[in-house]
């Protein structure tokens, strides 16, 4: 099994071009089982304000629930961190199920079929800003904004300010 990787100007004129292999990404991720797992539970859980006793079951969504081989090791020592974390075993249930019920959930929600669902939303998992020409950057949409949102920013240009018909700036994420 194996995908085409093509990313042209990767880097300035250097276009990426490769075949990456099951076994090859096996190997590349095996040391990342794991990282930085006890450090995202932890922000989460303080994000949402909640504590590891109020999570009541934890859905598995894409990443190492979708990958072969690794994926199945890396999933049981998630599983593990999980019972260590929440003190308390969690339910199994397929990851593409818990899509699909999310996305019919919300659905009904959306036409006001039911509101007993609780509240569910999408939101921008980070902060998006702006980086102006001088270095400065700042926040324009906050991290956990539901979405779609919008948002404008007034920008005063400095120098000849009639000649300026177009402003050049970097949006940032994080």
């Amino acid at each position: 099994m194996s995908t085409q990787i093509e990313i042209p100007s990767l880097y300035e004129s250097l276009h990426l071009n490769e075949t990456l292999t099951l076994a090859k990404f096996e190997e590349l991720n095996k040391d990342l089982e794991g990282y930085k797992t006890g450090s995202s539970l932890t922000w989460g859980t303080d994000d949402a304000k909640l504590k590891p006793a109020d999570i009541d079951d934890i859905i598995f969504s894409g990443g190492c629930s979708h990958v072969p081989k690794a994926g199945a090791d890396s999933l049981a020592k998630l599983r593990s961190q999980l019972e260590v974390f929440f003190g308390k075993k969690h339910a199994t249930i397929k990851a593409d199920e818990a899509v699909v019920s999310g996305a019919a959930i919300q659905g009904a929600m959306f036409y006001g079929y039911s509101d007993d669902f609780g509240c569910l939303m999408d939101v921008h998992p980070l902060s998006i800003g702006m980086e102006m020409a001088d270095g400065l950057a700042f926040r324009v949409i906050p991290k956990d904004t539901p979405v779609p949102t919008r948002k404008s920013v007034k920008i005063m240009a400095s120098g000849d300010q009639d000649q300026e018909s177009k402003v050049v700036t970097n949006i940032i994420e994080g």
